[in-house]
């Protein structure tokens, strides 16, 4: 019985190193984290994680594996995603060095216009997604409220 728990807590622990989802869970919360770090040192309040804005990103970033724009597959402009978002910003990366959150926020900090929306007085949620494709790309989208 003792085996058997301790091989049950091991493929548990395995499975959640390993799992996809899992690792993009955490990316998706470590953009926030990084997002925070970068307006607490601009004397700016923090985000909070919304879910709603979460889920409009992920529609997101599965459409921009289909064309990286802020205009949707369909034609119609970025916003038309949700009622909810009023910013977004955008990254891709070709490796999971790239696609990591660090870089992504670098990146993004770098760039006027979406430096601007990090640093918004305006919003106050944000909604992370990662997506993945079959080639192993990575579309990385922050919708803002």
């Amino acid at each position: 019985m003792k085996r058997f728990i301790v091989i049950f807590v091991l493929s548990v622990i395995f499975g959640m190193i390993f799992n996809p989802v899992y690792a993009h869970a955490a990316m998706e919360d470590e953009i926030v984290k990084q997002l925070n770090i970068a307006r607490v040192q601009a004397g700016l309040p923090e985000y909070t994680y919304c879910k709603v804005l979460s889920d409009a990103a992920k529609i997101r970033a599965k459409e921009c594996s289909e064309r990286f724009s802020h205009t949707r597959p369909d034609g119609k402009a970025w916003y038309t995603v949700s009622d909810y978002t009023n910013a977004e910003n955008l990254a891709y990366a070709r490796n999971d060095v790239q696609g990591h959150a660090t870089n992504v926020v670098k990146a993004w900090l770098l760039s006027p216009s979406h430096k601007e929306n990090v640093m918004s007085t305006a919003s106050e949620k944000v909604g992370v997604a990662y997506y993945y494709d079959t080639d192993g790309d990575i579309y990385i989208v922050c919708e803002f409220d």
